[in-house]
């Protein structure tokens, strides 16, 4: 009734609303284990928009990418863009599956389902819909860029799917890893929380992200505590990015064979306190480094920071200024020598440490 209609406390309400009355497919009650995928995904895209604000005129998305297309699939919400990657889907896109038919007894089938929602710098100012959870099949996740607040949902644990998660760049609060995504999120391989308002310790839970390639949790300032010994089973590592946090203890001792094909290790600008360990040394395809401002100090392993360096001929960039190592340059040093005269050294900066000795003539 009208009446009840002018009723609206609250985003689930104006979904259902729009798919009963607005939406033009008219899906109807499910009678199949397909017909119920389906529903299910169309209320909870529906409930994304209007639970994040996409149906405001004048303060809500910048692009709609054709949400809420009363005429077309939900897996036809999106505009096909051009990148650097060739046009790429922005929006809800999907994926067809096989779906044995055990629920309603129909026969086994195929479905579209959604398996991908892009939407970086979107304009969006809300808290995660809880309905996220009931897309199931997500394998790709990026909502970087907008002003998503609040805390991550733990419906979200029912994503068992998901590979890519991109959350850069918001104002989300809480723990950044919890305990549920440590069985939830076995298949994820990148995971950007960078630039956010996360806060408290970073959970062991994240020793259960073994296929984890790459994390990123720069620019959280409010993060404390160690990180986690736990990291070190997340060994098909490639990239770790903790700069800009408040984490405090010994660095991880990450070491081949298990992590030799991480590239990119950076955590730089925390109150790191130990020395720089030397299996650092045996990370050979390392062409990143940064452990600048912080605490470290260079420990008592014979041959110091040179003999721990050494090896990594394929360093590109070195920084290792603000902290109190104590090293002794002499013109033969073959740790500086071997990088910028035989390496691929490009950038390197030591300064504010302890370094006495001469300053070797290739510098120059």
């Amino acid at each position: 009734q009208e009446q009840l209609l002018d009723y609206t406390p609250g985003y689930q309400y104006r979904a259902l609303e729009w798919l009963l009355t607005e939406d033009e497919l008219k899906l109807g009650i499910p009678s199949t284990k397909k017909e119920k995928i389906r529903l299910a995904q169309r209320f909870a895209l529906a409930c994304f928009y209007f639970g994040t604000g996409g149906n405001y005129e004048t303060d809500g998305w910048y692009n709609p990418f054709n949400f809420i297309n009363g005429m077309a699939h939900e897996c036809d919400w999106h505009f096909d863009l051009l990148t650097l990657n060739g046009f790429i889907p922005f929006g809800a896109s999907c994926a067809d599956i096989t779906v044995p038919g055990v629920q309603f007894g129909d026969d086994t089938d195929t479905v579209r389902v959604v398996t991908n929602l892009r939407l970086p710098s979107n304009t969006i100012k809300s808290t995660l819909p809880d309905e996220l959870g009931i897309l199931t099949h997500l394998t790709s996740l990026n909502l970087g860029g907008n002003k998503l607040f609040g805390t991550l949902p733990s419906t979200m644990a029912q994503l068992t799917d998901i590979q890519y998660i991109s959350l850069t760049q918001n104002q989300l609060t809480g723990e950044p890893i919890q305990d549920w995504m440590e069985s939830s999120w076995s298949n994820l391989y990148r995971l950007f929380l960078d630039f956010n308002n996360f806060e408290g310790t970073l959970s062991p839970a994240i020793g259960g992200m073994t296929d984890l390639r790459e994390l990123r949790t720069t620019a959280n300032s409010l993060l404390t505590g160690s990180i986690p010994t736990e990291i070190l089973q997340c060994t098909n590592l490639q990239i770790l990015h903790m700069e800009y946090c408040n984490f405090n203890g010994s660095l991880p001792v990450f070491e081949a064979p298990d992590f030799l094909q991480m590239e990119d290790l950076r955590l730089s600008n925390n109150l790191l306190t130990s020395s720089i360990p030397p299996e650092y040394g045996t990370l050979t395809n390392l062409r990143g480094l940064f452990l600048d401002d912080n605490l470290l100090t260079s420990g008592s392993h014979p041959g110091g920071l040179g003999a721990t360096l050494n090896p990594l001929s394929e360093m590109e960039l070195l920084y290792l200024e603000d902290n109190f190592l104590e090293y002794m340059i002499s013109p033969g040093d073959d740790f500086l020598k071997d990088m910028i005269i035989g390496g691929r050294l490009r950038f390197l900066d030591m300064s504010d440490n302890l370094l006495y000795g001469v300053v070797p003539h290739y510098f120059f």
